[in-house]
């Protein structure tokens, strides 16, 4: 299992979670942006508008017309002492005149700040100094890979929760969501979630465009953390997948989601033993395995390989008429009332099945 590099959070000039007393300031109509003429502000607007009742997958075809802006971070010029604000995050004081920007957490749909801009806890290693050295340091312990590379054969749904939980605790998460391509014209609201684990419900072109789109409103605190977030999942895989993803993308072009979801399309193969040997198991478990035919204990087990099919983009739900087959064996005989219900079950499944 990949394990997240040892000694892995930077010398900052705080630990652990900030002072509840200590003074924080978020983006939310504290900061100045400029802007600048770029390709896209029709759609975008169009795109992000809550009342537009419009989802991602289908505006996408006019994703790279029209005109629009490009937000930067907040301008202060009342304080030389204090930095700008991220969009995505906000300052702590961390000395008498002394205040730390932190990133990190879930982006609203309009990329205008955080949904939750006062988080309980932020971490240190959420902060970006603004000393040179401090900045240099956990800017190294940010793109540090996984102590254990990912190679070919190795486990991608655990490689994936080890990525996401270093992005999260080092405030990089916020460029890995995208809004939910699921939605359409009758739910206006735009779900806003991460690549990370839920590639398997976008394209790659999709990815491509909503990555155009949504980079327009990136800050240079989101420009920082894109770079280093693709550094740091570069650093965590082995020198095989690496010079595959690189013949497939322009590594210095791309946001962080496009590489991401061309390390799922190399891996998805590179897995295939792997995730044909989990097929292979679902299939052969049997319910006379299992300590008085505890079909609890089953079905937990079951949920859990479906899981790792699904994230990864490999589940074949024949697989599922499969687990009822072997459910509704519990209890043999003379257990009608419980086995009906399945049996139920199991007829829409295959009707379901012959549809698709």
């Amino acid at each position: 299992m990949p394990k997240m590099a040892q000694n892995d959070s930077p010398p900052a000039g705080s630990e652990g979670s900030v002072p509840q007393d200590s003074p924080q300031v978020s983006a939310g109509g504290a900061a100045e942006s400029t802007s600048a003429n770029v390709p896209g502000q029709g759609l975008f607007s169009n795109l992000l508008s809550p009342q537009s009742g419009r989802g991602p997958r289908n505006l996408l075809a006019g994703a790279l017309g029209g005109t629009g802006s490009r937000a930067t971070s907040g301008q202060n010029t009342a304080n030389p002492y204090r930095p700008n604000i991220p969009t995505m995050g906000g300052l702590v004081r961390t000395g008498e005149d002394i205040f730390s920007p932190w990133t990190g957490g879930k982006p609203l749909e309009d990329w205008s700040g955080l949904e939750e801009p006062s988080p309980r806890r932020i971490r240190a290693t959420q902060h970006r100094p603004t000393s040179t050295s401090s900045a240099q340091k956990a800017e190294h312990y940010r793109t540090q890979g996984l102590e254990t590379k990912f190679s070919k054969g190795a486990n991608l749904l655990e490689f994936q929760d080890e990525v996401q939980k270093h992005l999260t605790h080092y405030g990089l998460d916020t460029i890995t969501y995208l809004p939910d391509p699921a939605k359409t014209e009758n739910d206006p609201s735009l779900q806003m979630v991460s690549i990370i684990d839920q590639h398997s419900r976008f394209t790659q072109e999709e990815v491509r465009k909503l990555s155009i789109i949504y980079r327009r409103k990136f800050d240079s605190y989101d420009e920082a953390n894109n770079e280093d977030a693709k550094e740091f999942v570069l650093n965590s895989i082995d020198d095989d997948i690496k010079r595959e993803v690189k013949q497939r993308v322009k590594i210095t072009e791309c946001a962080f989601a496009e590489l991401w979801m061309r390390i799922i399309h190399v891996t998805r193969f590179i897995s295939r033993t792997y995730f044909n040997t989990l097929i292979a198991h679902v299939k052969e478990r049997k319910i006379s395995d299992y300590h008085a035919e505890n079909i609890i204990t089953m079905s937990k087990d079951y949920y859990e390989d479906w899981k790792t099919l699904h994230d990864a983009g490999a589940y074949d739900h024949q697989v599922t008429a499969d687990m009822l087959k072997e459910m509704m064996k519990a209890g043999g005989t003379g257990n009608e009332g419980y086995v009906s219900k399945l049996r139920e079950l199991r007829d829409n499944l295959d009707e379901a099945l012959i549809e698709t």
